[in-house]
């Protein structure tokens, strides 16, 4: 009885989800094709910028063997530090990176589809040796830049599903 109570309950709960119009965000498009198709990553420059461009390439790049043309996304980054706890000689024992993203899609024709911001923060601790405090800033610039670049796929995804694989019009996403 409970096992019947208990598939009748998820019969339920699926004629719900789908009667909501929900789909799956990696579900294909109407036209058929991936929800993000390839994606050219163009180059950002800096530190942050190469590692930030290197998590894009890795997590844009999983649909480049598609046979669809590839869409380009261009990035502008900008980094701060800030110091967040202070020793006794006022220098600082804790600091957060934070790394700002405005990103343009743009589609195969060279048209903007899409525009955009992200942020994403990692914190650290400040050792009392210089060296210490160059490799946790760097430690901490791969943990926001793969951050930001998960942030940055995510919003696509969930745009460009919006769009369902129809020509978006250019938004802000500010």
């Amino acid at each position: 009885m409970r096992r019947a109570a208990a598939g009748l309950l998820v019969g339920m709960l699926a004629l719900g989800v789908t009667g909501c119009g929900f789909t799956p965000v990696y579900a294909p498009t109407v036209k058929g094709g991936p929800t993000l198709g390839p994606i050219l990553v163009g180059e950002v420059k800096g530190k942050s910028g190469h590692e930030l461009t290197v998590a894009l390439d890795r997590m844009l790049g999983a649909e480049r063997g598609t046979a669809a043309a590839p869409r380009r996304i261009e990035v502008s980054l900008s980094e701060y530090v800030a110091g967040l706890g202070y020793r006794l000689d006022e220098s600082a024992s804790r600091a957060d990176l934070v790394l700002i993203a405005s990103y343009t899609v743009y589609e195969p024709d060279g048209r903007e589809s899409l525009k955009g911001t992200a942020n994403a923060q990692a914190s650290y601790d400040i050792p009392q040796s210089a060296y210490g405090e160059v490799a946790a800033q760097n430690a901490a610039r791969t943990r926001a830049a793969d951050v930001l670049a998960e942030r940055i796929r995510a919003d696509l995804l969930m745009r460009l599903k919006r769009a369902d694989g129809a020509a978006a019009p250019v938004t802000d996403a500010r």
